[in-house]
């Protein structure tokens, strides 16, 4: 059933988007300062940006919509990948400008990684299989990126926090606001986009350099899979549990698989350090 929406609740709309995705980035970004790297990596795969875009988006649309391309969704974080591997392959290679281009050449991966996999039939196997297949192989590339620890932290200010701020919210009302108007398939594969990481490992690099920026990017995809999950239980809860209480249920997924990720790289990580 779609959802009119008038006025007023698209301004409240646009200033929940607002607020949640800069605390988001925000969080993230102090998680990878303050804790480490690595641990933000994973949680950067966490729904905290997609949940916010097919949460406001269900609203908008309706459930039916949503759900129509939950499974577009899963694809598209084949696409996600891409992006943060790219991003590294770029920042490996260039070192002047490198966030820039990296930035630039990885939404340019994304954009045509999509293209392809609006071609690909969205089911409950390709749904699954691509994305979990993506994170294996991108796990097993990246593995010998080394987990660096940010030391001598960056002197917060008004300026800085911002820029961040801004930064964070114009991604994500950018990509929300195209993937309204591009039909179920565009949008569920646009929702993909990692409106949370994104920004995150551009803050990282600009901030830190390309090692650090590099352990987000090696951690990513462990924390991916619960992305996978949860835009996947979209394509079930949605429809029958409305939009509330359809989110509910699959962030309580995505929690579950996040616990046992996250628990599985810290002892993997300790286990690597006594070596």
């Amino acid at each position: 059933m779609h959802v009119a929406v008038n006025g007023g609740m698209r301004v409240a709309l646009l200033l929940a988007k607002i607020v949640v995705s800069v605390a988001a980035v925000m969080a993230l970004s102090v998680i990878a300062e303050r804790v480490s790297t690595r641990v933000a990596g994973v949680l950067s795969g966490f729904p905290l940006g997609t949940a916010i875009t097919i949460y406001f988006i269900g609203l908008d649309q309706g459930p039916d919509f949503v759900a129509e391309g939950a499974f577009h969704t899963c694809l598209g974080f084949v696409a996600s990948l891409m992006l943060a591997v790219s991003w590294y392959l770029v920042s490996q290679k260039i070192r002047e400008g490198a966030a820039f281009y990296a930035a630039l050449i990885s939404v340019l991966v994304f954009l045509i990684i999509a293209l392809v996999l609006k071609f690909i039939p969205a089911n409950h196997l390709t749904a699954l299989l691509l994305p979990f297949l993506g994170i294996y192989l991108s796990v097993r590339f990246l593995a010998p990126v080394k987990n660096i620890k940010i030391e001598g932290r960056a002197r917060s200010s008004w300026k800085l926090l911002l820029i961040r701020a801004v930064l964070a919210t114009l991604i994500v009302l950018l990509i929300t606001g195209v993937a309204e108007s591009v039909g179920a398939t565009w949008s569920g594969l646009f929702s993909a986009f990692p409106v949370t990481v994104f920004p995150l490992i551009l803050i990282i690099h600009k901030t830190y350099g390309p090692l650090h920026a590099q352990t987000l990017i090696k951690n990513f995809p462990y924390g991916l899979g619960s992305l996978v999950l949860y835009a996947y239980s979209i394509h079930w809860s949605y429809p029958s549990l409305g939009v509330k209480f359809g989110t509910i249920v699959s962030l309580l997924v995505a929690v579950l698989y996040m616990v046992v990720i996250y628990f599985w790289t810290t002892r993997a990580a300790s286990q690597a350090v006594e070596r």
